[in-house]
């Protein structure tokens, strides 16, 4: 049996860590817009969601390849502490589990407000954590990327 494929720090820079920003900008754009259609309307919504969940795991150095993994080891998220915990759970409870915290109320939702702070921050959290790249990755990571 072969091994899964696993990725280089190069790809992650390079490529997928690029991706979930854009991702996050692109969904956050097309949302602005009010689509009409519920479906495609609920699917951005949920798309944002994670990818806003997987850049603040990353950041926070909590899941999966760390961000203190491209920094020397030392780095902290700057830009994320103004989040409560509810804000933070609400990406769990209502997008990627099925729990008793699931509402209908509109307003307990993830809405615009929490969308805007929530790429604010993770933009910024991406402009500090470039800045601190170790001196072999600062060539690698290149966001934003010159057609975002």
């Amino acid at each position: 049996m072969t091994n899964p494929s696993i990725a280089t720090d190069e790809e992650i820079l390079g490529e997928h860590l690029p991706y979930e920003l854009w991702m996050l900008r692109q969904t956050y754009e097309k949302l602005g817009s009010q689509p009409a259609n519920k479906v495609l309307r609920n699917a951005l919504i949920e798309s944002f969601c994670i990818h806003a969940r997987l850049l603040l795991e990353f950041f926070e150095n909590k899941q999966g390849k760390h961000a203190k993994d491209f920094t020397g080891g030392s780095y902290q998220a700057t830009h994320l502490g103004n989040f409560t915990r509810a804000e933070r759970d609400k990406l769990n409870t209502q997008i990627a589990h099925m729990t008793g915290q699931r509402t209908v109320d509109s307003s307990k939702k993830i809405g615009h407000a929490l969308r805007v702070k929530l790429i604010t921050a993770l933009e910024r959290e991406a402009i500090e954590f470039k800045n601190q790249l170790s001196a072999e990755f600062t060539e690698i990571f290149k966001w934003p990327a010159a057609d975002d």
